[in-house]
């Protein structure tokens, strides 16, 4: 199972709450540009500190994985969080509140179903 979630403009401690009512111990971020001006606390540095004080390993994926632009090593990537999921409990994560209205859903989720992989959309 794969989880995404998207952080839209929730705070961190009820985002936290999300990863760890799945038992998330890998997030993914698949943000393009891991920064947000209107939400802060998911600017790349920051969040990423925060995070491993809660045991949760971050990974920044956008170049590969990201909504915008050319994804680098795109196939290899997948294969990485795939690999990843066998052992772990892994979560994608965009900006994107709605997943139908994002890449996690129209991109990224065929290439892991492919594969043979569920993927959980959080709300």
């Amino acid at each position: 199972m794969l989880y995404t979630i998207g952080h839209s403009n929730c705070g961190f401690l009820e985002f936290l709450k999300k990863l760890k009512d799945h038992n998330i111990n890998i997030l993914v971020d698949v943000r393009t540009f891991p920064r947000s001006r209107f939400c802060p606390q998911f600017n790349k540095k920051s969040f990423e500190e925060k995070l491993v004080t809660e045991n949760i390993q971050y990974l920044f994926r956008g170049k590969n994985l990201g909504g915008m632009g050319l994804n680098i090593k795109y196939e290899e990537t997948i294969n990485e969080v795939f690999d990843l999921s066998k052992e772990n409990n892994v979560c994608l994560m965009c900006s994107e509140k709605d997943y139908r209205e994002c890449h996690r859903y129209s991109l990224l989720t065929p290439s892991f179903e492919k594969r043979g992989l569920s993927v959980k959309h959080l709300q």
